[in-house]
């Protein structure tokens, strides 16, 4: 039988963690085990929850963070100037060879953005190229200085994870206990490739097991991309030979400094460096974040059976 009342309280917890109270539409929306529906999920909160939980003007939040509701509107409007940039160098992403889709992630996705955050990308690029699409695309970001760099990170791009179309599933990268990768597939904000983005979803299948709804994703920043005349171009001298050797030279090249960087900064690594996925997490959060996510759930019901 559904524990509702503990559903709604891991969904809460997720978000508390990043000062971002929720609508009764986006608690139903995000639902830990599957929306049920607003009127279950408010109705729960007022007879189950109501000690723990508060609603202040539009959103529900545990007692005690009233501020988190001023510091949402701060981040939101703080977003427009994050998405104007990613609007403005969109042309980047139709001189990528071999990119299909690029995908928004984390904070921005959901317009949850502090004064130093960085615009996170997944990139999906295509089977046998995939070391040359990160190349390209850092190349592009290293030469207009908006590649994050050390400490510099605010409104810089992040292209961290690149994963190739003939390998979608990222089961493999999933924590035992992995509240962050699931809801990280709830947030997701394709900039252009649609129907890679899509194949990328139907490829994951397995977050359906905790989150069913996963596969119903807001679409309103996807904008057709069309391919530029370069880019075109730049795929067809890069197909054959050539470009299976180029293939070999850029991996090369580029795992020499991904071993330095990870010598030289990695804390807690979350690193996978292959043919099918390049996933730079220096520092990987994700079992901390477990850890909070437990722990404000369990405070929260605790709280809830002392009331009682």
């Amino acid at each position: 039988m559904r524990d509702l009342k503990r559903d709604i309280l891991v969904t809460l917890a997720q978000f508390d963690i990043f000062r971002f109270p929720l609508r009764l539409d986006e608690i139903n929306k995000y639902l830990w085990g599957g929306s049920n529906g607003e009127t279950a999920v408010a109705d729960t909160i007022q007879r189950e929850l109501s000690s723990s939980i508060q609603r202040k003007d539009d959103c529900y939040l545990f007692r005690g963070s009233e501020e988190n509701v001023y510091e949402r509107r701060r981040r939101a409007e703080r977003a427009k100037l994050f998405w104007e940039k990613v609007e403005k160098f969109r042309i980047l992403f139709r001189l990528t060879p071999f990119l299909r889709s690029v995908i928004v992630t984390n904070t921005l996705s959901y317009d949850n953005v502090k004064v130093d955050s960085d615009i996170d990308l997944l990139s999906i690029g295509a089977s046998g190229r995939l070391w040359t699409t990160r190349a390209f695309l850092l190349f592009y970001l290293k030469v207009l200085k908006e590649k994050v760099q050390g400490e510099r990170a605010a409104l810089k791009f992040c292209p961290q994870m690149f994963v190739s179309d003939a390998a979608l599933n990222i089961e493999n990268i999933k924590e035992s206990q992995d509240y962050y990768l699931y809801f990280w597939f709830m947030t997701l904000k394709p900039l252009f490739g649609e129907k890679v983005f899509q194949s990328f979803l139907d490829h994951n299948p397995w977050v359906g097991e905790f989150l069913p709804q996963y596969n119903e994703l807001d679409l309103t920043h996807f904008k057709p991309l069309k391919k530029h005349w370069l880019r075109n171009v730049l795929e067809k001298m890069l197909r054959g030979n050539f470009g299976d050797w180029l293939e070999k030279v850029l991996k090369k090249y580029q795992m020499q400094i991904i071993k330095k960087t990870i010598d030289e900064i990695a804390v807690n690594p979350s690193v996978v460096t292959n043919n099918r996925m390049i996933k730079l997490h220096f520092n990987d959060p994700r079992k901390r974040y477990a850890k909070m996510v437990e722990a404000r759930a369990k405070l929260q019901t605790t709280h809830e059976l002392q009331e009682v």
